[in-house]
C-alpha cells in the first residue's frame, strides 16, 4: 500500500466521508438559483463529469426545449 493510500485509510478511520468532485462542486454552489456562479459550475460539469455528458446529451436531443435550472 502506497503512502498516500495509508493516509486516506487513516482519515477514513477517524470518520471522514469521501466525496466526489461532483459532490464538492454541488456543495460549493449550494443553491442553483445563484446565477452568478451557475454558468461556471455547469461549464465545469459539462467538461469534466458524467453529469455534464448527460446535460449535453439532453440539450442535443431537446434543443431549445432543454433547460438545466429554469434560468
Amino acid at each position: 500500500m502506497a503512502y498516500d493510500e495509508r493516509a486516506v485509510q487513516r482519515i477514513l478511520q477517524v470518520g471522514a466521508v469521501p466525496m466526489t468532485s461532483l459532490q464538492l462542486m454541488c456543495e460549493l454552489q449550494r443553491d442553483w438559483a445563484r446565477g452568478e456562479t451557475y454558468e461556471g459550475c455547469m461549464e465545469i460539469f459539462k467538461a469534466h463529469s458524467a453529469y455534464g455528458v448527460g446535460v449535453r446529451y439532453a440539450k442535443q436531443i431537446l434543443g431549445a426545449h432543454a433547460n438545466e435550472g429554469g434560468l
